[in-house]
């Protein structure tokens, strides 16, 4: 903690003056203590400063009386220089040793009596670190605010200010023991997975450069303005308005000052999609590895700093009477907040992180989600508005894949999303976006709920109302919406489809079982572990899609599985033909079947051609491109001229032959198959109910076909 009194007298011959960038030191009534301090103690050194590139060393004797000493002095590279002063006040003047750099802070270095001096042997001058420098400047600029302050003040009185602490904290530990399986880097920190280990190596600091890079940051924090408090560029250019350039210096400075301190290097991995923290451990649930325990461990004290640091971010408070917090980061991940003991034995937080960038149709194939088929047979139900319930356990990519579909809606729709944290971003301008509001008030009121806004949301001229995610009885309004005629996607906790059903039916949701009926698709997502290649890998994947038929007897709505996948090879299997569906009939009393098969193999074409060609042009993964690819078919009724040329240029390559077609025949429905460069080799296939596709990334594998296709290709991953 930067431990520097300033303080202020009132009173003729106790008040004093620093006049930055000149020669000349005014001694003040806290000096006089200072040096009679020194004069009792005698353990005071005489710092010597050295600049303009001139290595001077050599004696410095000073004498005088008064407030204001005029120090003279002189000096070579073996010289001696002496100062000399008067006055008529009591007081010490001082003489610096080398000329201050122009427009710089100058260096107040105290004189020691020479009582102190008797008998010890001059020490050598030691040349200042650049932070000791920095601190300096800080502090001139701190005492010129305090003192500008005080003038104001119409009465003058002793006063002792006190910077804030700030800690800057670093981690290095050991690494335990074991096999490492992963290693990269999220700024300059280092992490590294060992087992059930996630570690965190920080930069080198040593204990000196900690102590002087915390004084410089709690300096900071008094005179930084605001809009460098809220701007990362303007941080920066502060910082290196005073020579704080180094990189890791600023790194340290950056996370504590505009990050999430300890916790940023988390924050910043992209890898990790949850926290979960307390006092003593902070665990983590990584992308490809699970749930691994991390080195982060603090004191219960400097957590609940941290709690209120992360809550004072989103601008919101907490406290004893208020310990339970849902609210949303900077960031837009979302924030739960237990503080203090006030409703558990210890503080807690937990931190759900959303990806930065929307999730599209064709990043989602590319995980091997689900296939080109499956996609195809979706991109059909949201383009004729009909209803679709995403259901599977927490962190199954339910929220994923709803931002993707959300990318297949027309052009001309307007869409309605209800969330209670904002986690679905959609490329297009008429979108309304509607958040719940807790109450923040004694009386525990103006709360604004999912239900509320679903209600509000019927209101709008929506063709679409998308609901995050329904626990309650904003699900049955949703019901009614899908029911006059608005096209509908949600989300809900359930791992069937006839547990989906249940909870429909069940409180607090109770929809009725006639609106049941006009629900028309339910997608079971999982995440699996799946072994490749004598390794286990973490994956998420559509195990199901169903839809819905009612009982002529009984009316009730009943699942028909379409597509399903295999855990144990990893492959997806068509159970049953989407256009014989009890949706595919629906939708075909307003549109012919034959333009209804057309359009779907017309969509398995082009979803097929962004499942290849992003693997080779990234852009193809963006939520933003993907919408107006998806715009440009729909109004087209074809391939989409861009992808046309991109495959033009990828067959063109000397290093690269198409892909072959095939068509594959099943024991149960029948399945069309079209490579991403139709025309150039034929297959038959031997899967139940699957249709060749082409072998051009991982995600073949989870076809398993076997075509006879002769052709060569490019492995694209």
């Amino acid at each position: 903690m930067f431990s520097k009194m300033w303080r202020r007298r009132k009173g003729k011959g106790e008040s004093g003056g620093f006049n930055a960038g000149s020669d000349e030191h005014a001694g003040t009534g806290a000096e006089e203590d200072e040096e009679r301090e020194c004069g009792a103690e005698c353990e005071h050194e005489h710092e010597h400063e050295h600049e303009n590139g001139n290595a001077r060393s050599g004696a410095v004797t000073d004498t005088g009386t008064g407030t204001r000493a005029t120090s003279a002095g002189s000096g070579a590279d073996a010289g001696v220089g002496a100062g000399t002063g008067t006055g008529t006040a009591e007081g010490a003047g001082t003489a610096p040793t080398a000329e201050m750099e122009p427009g710089r802070p100058s260096k107040i270095t105290r004189s020691v009596p020479s009582a102190c001096r008797k008998g010890q042997p001059p020490e050598e001058p030691r040349r200042k670190s650049p932070l000791s420098k920095i601190i300096i400047k800080l502090t001139a600029k701190s005492k010129e605010q305090i003192k500008t302050k005080s003038n104001r003040s119409k009465k003058r009185q002793r006063m002792v200010f006190d910077l804030p602490p700030l800690t800057i904290r670093t981690l290095s530990t050991p690494l335990p023991e074991g096999k490492i399986k992963a290693r990269y880097k999220v700024g300059l920190s280092t992490i590294t997975i060992t087992g059930d280990q996630y570690t965190i190596t920080d930069p080198y600091l040593s204990g000196e450069e900690k102590e002087r890079l915390e004084k410089v940051a709690s300096q900071l924090l008094f005179i930084m303005p605001t809009e460098a408090a809220r701007d990362e560029s303007a941080f920066r250019e502060y910082l290196e308005e005073y020579g704080i350039a180094d990189e890791t210096l600023y790194y340290f400075l950056r996370r504590e000052v505009l990050g999430y301190g300890v916790f940023d290097v988390l924050m910043q991995d992209d890898k990790i999609e949850d926290i979960t923290a307390w006092p003593d451990t902070t665990s983590v649930n990584h992308k490809d590895f699970g749930t691994l325990r991390t080195n982060i461990s603090l004191s219960e004290q400097d957590f609940n700093r941290y709690v209120e640091k992360f809550v004072h971010m989103a601008g919101k408070s907490v406290s004893l009477y208020n310990p339970l917090l849902s609210i949303r980061l900077p960031t837009n991940d979302r924030l739960t907040v237990t503080y203090q003991r006030e409703v558990s034995d210890k503080p807690s937080f937990s931190i759900r992180k959303f990806p930065k960038q929307p999730w599209s149709i064709t990043s989602i194939m590319m995980l091997g989600t689900l296939t080109p088929e499956m996609a195809a047979w979706l991109m059909l139900t949201v383009k004729y508005k009909r209803a679709i319930l995403a259901c599977g356990p927490i962190g199954s990519g339910k929220t994923s894949l709803i931002n993707a579909l959300c990318s297949l809606i027309p052009a001309d729709q307007v869409v309605v999303t209800v969330e209670d944290t904002p986690e679905l971003r959609l490329a297009r301008q008429n979108w309304f976006s509607f958040i719940t509001r807790e109450s923040t008030t004694v009386e525990e009121k103006g709360e604004i709920r999912m239900f509320d806004l679903v209600k509000h949301a019927l209101r709008q001229p929506a063709s679409y109302i998308i609901v995050g995610e329904v626990r309650g009885e904003e699900g049955r309004v949703w019901a009614q919406a899908i029911a006059t005629g608005h096209g509908g996607i949600t989300s809900l906790h359930a791992e069937t489809p006839e547990g989906a059903i249940e909870r429909l039916r069940s409180d607090p949701i109770n929809v009725a079982e006639g609106a049941l009926r006009d629900l028309s698709i339910i997608i079971i997502m999982k995440p699996l572990l799946i072994r490749r290649s004598g390794s286990v890998a973490r994956v998420r994947r559509v195990t199901g899609i169903y839809d819905l038929s009612s009982d002529s007897g009984n009316k009730k709505v009943e699942p028909i599985c379409l597509f399903k996948h295999d855990a144990e090879t990893d492959t997806f299997i068509q159970v049953a033909d989407p256009l014989s569906s009890p949706t595919a009939r629906k939708i075909a009393e307003s549109v012919p079947i034959e333009k209804l098969v057309e359009e779907y193999r017309l969509y398995t074409q082009f979803l097929r051609h962004l499942l290849v060609l992003g693997h080779v042009y990234p852009e193809l993964g963006s939520h933003t491109k993907v919408t107006e690819l998806v715009w440009e078919l729909y109004n087209s009724g074809k391939l989409p001229d861009e992808l046309s040329r991109l495959e033009a240029a990828l067959v063109e390559s000397p290093t690269t032959t198409a892909v072959g077609a095939g068509v594959g025949t099943g024991s149960v429905g029948t399945g069309t198959g079209g490579g991403c460069w139709s025309g150039i080799g034929s297959g038959s296939g031997g899967e139940v109910g699957q249709s060749q596709a082409p072998q051009n990334s991982q995600t073949d594998g989870e076809r398993d076909t076997h075509g006879a296709a002769e052709t060569t290709r490019k492995e694209v991953i």
